[in-house]
């Protein structure tokens, strides 16, 4: 299947850089569970409010094996692990988990499998059995090329009833990946091929119904999957957002003006930069992950370093050296700073117009380095994942919830 070649312009206009605002004190950064790889490690995913109203998500590490958990954890904070993998249902699962309409649970790990270990499609059913639905091979039963693809990122749930997802390289490895369709009891279809100048990242299903995905290095591309068409590049692509007009929200991890990421907006009008990220130690933080639409109407998102909360040192001159013109040059020395640079990520609120505010700064004993999103809870708190940090004598990431002050925009369900 060829992309069309019609081609939306990528606008350069930056509609707002980062707000000098610091973190907001009404907000609250605590931590549930920290994971020390007996209960899990590693969590790269974020979590998923189940029909329970339980969290569920994966760690890429820990558990029975070593190579991954399906975890559940109650509101209060009480942990235990629903299954592990044991490579043959999977290994190092990837993207957040989805819940089918049985009950059951449907995700992705990037290896293991029963073909050539080169990833799955995994069920767990309501009774606990962990199962691969569809194991990937580059190869086919024959030893020549496979049409799946392999290395499966995170599935969506379509209105169809089947589940849609993308693979990470397809072609002996050559090629960037490919689109599939699978159905709750494992049968794949493969939808789209993509050349070796791509790579397909996240889906998301929009309010129509239909799939839409991110691509790097050719860029973004937003699209049913009949038409694949394109935007020219912007790197390191998160998954899509909608707002409440249709448009849609997304992150770029790097690039922009400072190198430390973007957040952007996609309209039938093209697209608009709406935050710029400073690639240094700023307390906004650098290397934005995916955002999730608060019920108050604000974006929510977490970024996976920066967050510096010191005061840039002050300057102090002294010894003053005048030259031959009469002119005085004043040598600038920095004071030693006070403490350590804290680089270990941010949680921040944008509205829809990209003014920002971080709401709060890991420091490692909280948590450091979130690599997924938030969820938004009952309660009207925020919960993701870090993976690594938090408490204890072998700290493998954590669970934590972000406590909001209430307003009458915010009203639990």
């Amino acid at each position: 299947m060829k992309a069309p070649k019609k081609l939306l312009t990528l606008t350069a206009t930056l509609v707002a850089f980062l707000a000098p605002q610091s973190a907001h004190a009404d907000y609250s950064l605590t931590t549930m569970v920290t994971f020390d790889g007996t209960n899990g490690a590693t969590p790269s995913s974020g979590l998923l409010v189940g029909k329970d109203e339980n969290f569920y998500g994966t760690t890429r590490e820990g558990g029975t094996n070593g190579i991954g958990t399906i975890f559940k954890m109650t509101p209060s904070g009480r942990l235990a692990i629903v299954a592990s993998f044991n490579g043959h249902n999977g290994k190092w699962p990837s993207g957040d988990l989805i819940q089918g309409q049985d009950g059951s649970f449907y995700g992705t790990a990037s290896q293991g499998g029963n073909r050539s270990g080169d990833g799955v499609v995994f069920k767990l059913a309501t009774n606990g059995n962990l199962t691969a639905l569809f194991s990937f091979s580059d190869y086919d039963d024959n030893g020549g090329e496979s049409p799946d693809g392999f290395s499966p990122y995170r599935i969506v749930d379509g209105n169809d009833g089947n589940f849609y997802g993308t693979t990470a390289r397809n072609r002996f490895g050559t090629g960037a990946g490919t689109v599939f369709r699978i159905t709750p009891s494992g049968p794949l279809t493969t939808l789209a091929t993509f050349d070796s100048q791509a790579e397909p990242a996240w889906l998301v299903r929009a309010v129509n119904g239909r799939c839409y995905f991110t691509m790097a290095k050719l860029g973004f591309r937003l699209a049913p999957l009949a038409t694949l068409e394109s935007v020219r590049k912007v790197r390191s692509l998160g998954t899509l957002v909608q707002d409440r007009q249709g448009g849609f929200y997304g992150t770029s991890f790097e690039g922009g003006p400072d190198g430390g990421g973007l957040v952007f907006r996609i309209t039938a009008g093209g697209t608009t930069n709406l935050v710029a990220f400073d690639s240094t130690y700023s307390i906004h933080g650098r290397g934005p992950r995916e955002l999730i639409l608060g019920r108050d109407g604000s974006f929510y998102g977490t970024t996976f370093a920066g967050g510096d909360t010191n005061e840039t040192p002050p300057v102090v001159s002294k010894f003053p050296t005048r030259l031959p013109d009469g002119s005085v040059i004043y040598p600038k020395v920095y004071q030693a700073r006070l403490g350590p640079r804290l680089d270990f990520g941010t949680l921040f609120r944008m509205t829809p117009h990209g003014v920002i505010t971080t709401l709060a700064v890991f420091n490692r004993t909280n948590g450091c380095y979130p690599a997924a999103g938030l969820v938004e809870g009952k309660d009207g708190s925020f919960y993701g994942t870090t993976t690594e940090g938090g408490v204890g004598l072998n700290p493998k990431g954590t669970i934590f919830r972000l406590i909001v002050p209430p307003s009458p925009s915010r009203t639990t369900r």
